[in-house]
């Protein structure tokens, strides 16, 4: 797990100046064929020995994936500015939060361990054949300059103070309902709520954020979950504490994409090391605040 996350971190920068540099399409194309060779090599492996060494590609297979995505999405989805446009394209990785369960338990099970790892493996190529298809994003003229500019810096901050908030759901999340007093079955509706109320705001962002409102809107959600989660801390009844819950999952939902959004849109010129960087700060909970 370490291996993975240092080269999760590591490979982030470099993902986002070659994307900036190369090309984002060429870069999203090596993250999924990374990702389809180190699973596929871990359903034939049969030596622990190279787990360790996998894994490290692994995460840097991924790294690029996400950073050359980020970048790629706004492309897609040009009549929306940057921040409403990532809302959009994070609603699949929220979405993505609900199927391991049920896809990989079905997986092993029919096909057994081995042959599921390398089911998923070949998956991962089809995003890749599908990019050809997409329009050719040309690099930007490559600049740095965002290093000396406080937006940048800003919203490095406020990324490493979020981020582990939102990682950390699957851990704080259940234990404080069973704590207000919801039984395992509504507490496991109440979840569901908070899901729907994370992604349907993401959902209602695409549409409402617009290049004027955007930095307010996102400010109001800061302040609401701010204000909201630090009521529940005190919130010990079920109706009132069930309600901040997913009041908080609606306030959560549009932060992450849309930060990423605003330093899409502030540094044009090299969107993806600005991503990148800001990505390997952020990850850095890992290391940092969990512990």
């Amino acid at each position: 797990r370490m291996q993975f996350f240092l080269a999760w971190v590591a490979g982030m920068p470099v993902a986002g100046y070659l994307a900036d540099a190369w090309s984002r399409v060429d870069v999203l194309i090596a993250g999924c064929i990374g990702i389809a060779g180190t699973l596929s090599f871990f359903a034939v492996t049969q030596s622990p020995r190279w787990i360790g060494a996998m894994s490290f590609l692994l995460g840097l297979a991924t790294s690029f994936l996400v950073v050359a995505t980020i970048c790629v999405v706004p492309a897609a989805i040009p009549a929306a500015c940057p921040a409403a446009a990532l809302n959009a394209g994070f609603i699949a990785i929220g979405l993505g939060s609900f199927t391991p369960h049920l896809v990989l338990a079905r997986l092993e099970r029919w096909f057994g361990l081995r042959r599921a790892l390398l089911i998923l493996g070949l998956g991962a190529l089809i995003p890749a054949g599908l990019i050809f298809a997409a329009p050719a994003l040309s690099p930007a003229e490559s600049s740095h300059g965002f290093f000396y500019d406080p937006r940048f810096w800003l919203l490095a901050a406020m990324l490493l103070l979020y981020y582990p908030i939102e990682s950390a759901l699957d851990i704080w999340s259940e234990p404080f309902l069973h704590e207000i007093g919801y039984q395992d079955r509504r507490a496991r509706m109440v979840l569901v709520g908070f899901w729907l109320a994370f992604l349907g705001a993401r959902l209602a962002m695409w549409y409402l954020l617009g290049p004027r409102d955007e930095i307010w809107i996102l400010w109001f959600c800061v302040l609401i979950s701010a204000i909201v989660l630090g009521n529940l801390v005190g919130a010990y009844g079920a109706s009132s504490g069930g309600i901040g819950f997913w009041l908080v999952g609606a306030s959560y939902g549009p932060l992450l994409p849309g930060f990423l959004g605003l330093l899409v849109e502030f540094f044009p010129s090299n969107p993806g090391l600005a991503v990148g960087v800001v990505l390997a700060v952020a990850g850095l909970h890992d290391a940092l605040a969990q512990p």
